[in-house]
């Protein structure tokens, strides 16, 4: 029982569905603070029910995204994301489930605005798990990109406080430089995946213009979300420690992406590339949760 329980929450990946609900109470924090006419205390219960819906409907998207991913992941040589206890059938129940309910419970407790939003992100994401990570790979990148930057403006949707300029400027960064943080760190990831993807005949961007090329779009992603990383402190947004703690992030970006081009430059061994991409990609996500401080700081 016990073991069966572990298996079911491994399978919802906690670390990044905590990541996201992170994001969410930023983007209502910064939502509260920039809309200039509230208070945080007003709104605990509104930034709960949106981490609660958070929860669930990104959680889901793991475990169904765990579930259409069994066989690559296996021709990847990684440990199977299903637990050996969790039956695949009953791993799929719960991630619709979840899915399901995170939408009902967004209906129930929060604004249509937030439920606007809510729905969108669990169609997105069941269907990158469903069509585009197999047809359209460089599409369901931009899919899981898109998933997990609009976290912030779903935060902010769930207070629904007066979009000020100030507001509006701070949450277009956030989402942008994630957007394209996030996009570039897909497709160091397609590298590490690149064995399973041929297997399966899924033609993602590694595929079509190979490592070193993907690593060199990925290295002008992270350059321009740095420039990117400028706009909320040049707009007076965000103060010193952001742009202190920021700037850190995107040269450990973009130096571990350099490191990752060297790597590929020095050896042809497909294995090689793969595995320094995923040290790399790791590297980068370790990176990118210091980027979620660099915002909380951002209006101290």
């Amino acid at each position: 029982m016990l073991m069966s329980l572990l298996g079911y929450v491994r399978l919802i990946r906690p670390s990044h569905a905590i990541f996201s609900v992170i994001a969410v109470a930023l983007g209502a924090y910064v939502g509260v603070v920039l809309g200039g006419d509230a208070h945080m205390d007003l709104f605990i219960p509104e930034v709960a029910f949106a981490g609660l819906v958070t929860l669930l409907i990104m959680s889901g998207g793991f475990v169904i995204n765990n579930y259409y991913d069994m066989n690559i992941d296996r021709a990847n040589n990684r440990k199977s994301p299903i637990p050996d206890d969790v039956s695949p059938k009953h791993a799929f129940s719960v991630g619709y489930a979840m899915l399901t309910f995170g939408i009902i419970s967004c209906a129930i407790l929060l604004n249509v605005v937030a439920l606007a939003l809510a729905v969108c992100v669990a169609l997105m994401v069941d269907f990158y798990s469903r069509v585009l990570k197999r047809y359209h790979t460089i599409w369901g990148n931009l899919a899981t990109s898109i998933a997990t930057s609009i976290t912030y403006v779903f935060g902010w949707a769930a207070v629904l406080t007066r979009p000020t300029p100030q507001l509006l400027i701070a949450l277009a960064s956030m989402f942008t430089i994630t957007l394209i943080a996030t996009l570039a760190r897909e497709f160091i990831k397609g590298i590490d995946d690149l064995n399973g993807d041929q297997e399966f005949e899924i033609e993602g961007l590694v595929a079509k213009v190979g490592p070193w090329r993907t690593s060199l779009i990925s290295l002008g992603l992270f350059t321009l979300a740095m420039a990117m990383s400028l706009i909320p402190y040049a707009f007076h947004v965000f103060g010193i420690p952001y742009l202190v703690l920021m700037m850190s992030v995107n040269i450990t970006a973009l130096l571990a992406t350099v490191f990752l081009l060297f790597k590929i430059r020095v050896s042809a061994n497909p294995r090689v590339h793969s595995a320094y991409a995923h040290k790399v990609k790791n590297a980068i996500l370790c990176a990118m949760a210091f980027g979620i401080v660099a915002f909380g700081v951002g209006l101290l």
